[in-house]
């Protein structure tokens, strides 16, 4: 259980995560030609979620005993 999980968690984060840590914003210019800037990288909001869905799962589970 826990390979397949660990297998389904790594190939979730490899096709997610380049679309998400990439954006694209198109500027056109006043001579009529468009402009497109890629910038790759997480903005500062979507590295904090991350990291706390990260995380969130572990704090959740002090405490809890079965």
């Amino acid at each position: 259980m826990l390979f397949s999980a660990g297998t389904f968690l790594y190939v979730a984060t490899v096709h997610v995560l380049p679309e998400v840590s990439s954006s694209k914003t198109q500027h056109n210019n006043p001579d009529g030609s468009v402009v497109i800037h890629e910038h790759k990288g997480f903005r500062s909001k979507d590295l904090v979620a991350i990291i706390i869905g990260a995380v969130l799962p572990v704090i959740l589970s002090i405490g809890h005993k079965h």
